[in-house]
C-alpha cells in the first residue's frame, strides 16, 4: 500500500467521538468549539449533506434563481446540521440584551451564526472541520513531517 510522506490520516476516535478544540476571537467576543471532523470519512455528516442537496436542489427546481426566503431556510438548515452532527459543545463570551452572556443552545447557535457579522466564524470553523489533518494523534502528525 502506498503512503503520502508527510501526511497522517485522521484519528477516527478523534474525529467521531471526542472532537477537538477550535477557537476563534472576534471583536464581538471569543466563540469556543468541540466538534467533530466534516467530511467523507463521518458517514452521518456525508448522508446529511447528501440529503441537503438533494433537497435543495429539489426545491429550486424549475426556479430560475432561489429567492431570500430560501436562502435563509438553507443557511438555518445547514446551521443546524453543523450543530447537532458535528458539534459537540460550544461557548462565547459574546454578550446581547445589556450584557447578558448567551447560552450555548442550539437556537442561540441558529441566531448567532446566522448573523452577517459572524460569517467569518462560521466560514473558518467549517473549513477547520474538514481539515483532515487537525484530527490527526499530534505524535503521529510530527513523526509524518520528519
Amino acid at each position: 500500500m502506498m503512503k503520502l510522506d508527510g501526511y497522517t490520516p485522521p484519528d477516527m476516535g478523534i474525529a467521531l467521538d471526542t472532537g477537538i478544540e477550535l477557537k476563534y476571537t472576534t471583536s464581538l467576543g471569543s466563540f469556543t468549539f468541540q466538534t467533530r471532523m466534516a467530511g467523507t470519512e463521518n458517514a452521518t455528516w456525508k448522508a446529511a449533506m447528501r440529503a441537503f442537496e438533494s433537497k435543495k436542489a429539489i426545491a429550486l427546481r424549475g426556479v430560475k434563481s432561489a429567492n431570500d426566503d430560501v436562502e435563509k431556510e438553507n443557511e438555518k438548515t445547514f446551521l443546524g446540521m453543523i450543530h447537532d452532527i458535528l458539534i459537540i459543545s460550544w461557548s462565547t463570551t459574546a454578550t446581547g440584551d445589556g450584557g447578558k452572556p448567551f447560552k450555548s443552545t442550539r437556537e442561540t447557535f441558529l441566531y448567532l451564526f446566522s448573523l452577517p457579522v459572524l460569517g467569518q466564524v462560521v466560514t473558518e470553523l467549517t473549513g477547520d472541520m474538514a481539515n483532515t489533518a487537525l484530527f490527526a494523534k499530534e505524535e503521529e502528525a510530527a513523526a509524518a513531517k520528519n
